[in-house]
């Protein structure tokens, strides 16, 4: 890394002035930075909203469900009952699982920041810890 390095403050009053900040890329900025500044420089700006969702009143109904669950078997039919609330149970695990995959998959790019992060977290880590 070559070259002149501006401090955060520099930095700060490069960003202040358009005309000075459409002078560098991103990249080039970064370059510029001493290395001590570069790892409190990170930004990230993620604007995600929901769509559409019947989590909440789903959530709740559930919920009452589980409420409503006998957890004292006595007769044929409370044991009975139990094996249906244990399936129906078994079905609402399934379903909540297939929703979170079906948003996970919906925030692609999201998800690669999220993995990209975790990367360069580790990178940093065990360059960190590597013995001299």
């Amino acid at each position: 890394m070559g070259g002149r390095w501006f401090s955060g403050a520099e930095q700060a009053t490069i960003r202040s002035y358009p005309q000075m900040s459409q002078m560098f890329t991103d990249e080039e900025k970064y370059s510029m930075l001493r290395p001590g500044d570069i790892v409190d420089n990170l930004e990230i700006q993620i604007s995600g909203r929901i769509q559409n969702s019947n989590f909440p009143v789903w959530k709740n109904a559930l919920l009452n469900q589980i409420g409503l669950i006998n957890l004292k078997l006595i007769t044929d039919n409370d044991f009975a009952a139990a094996t249906e609330d244990a399936k129906l149970l078994k079905r609402a695990e399934k379903t909540i699982l297939e929703a979170k995959i079906r948003a996970i998959e919906q925030t692609e790019e999201i998800q690669r920041l999220f993995n990209a992060l975790d990367e360069i977290s580790e990178q940093a880590r065990q360059a960190r810890l590597e013995p001299v």
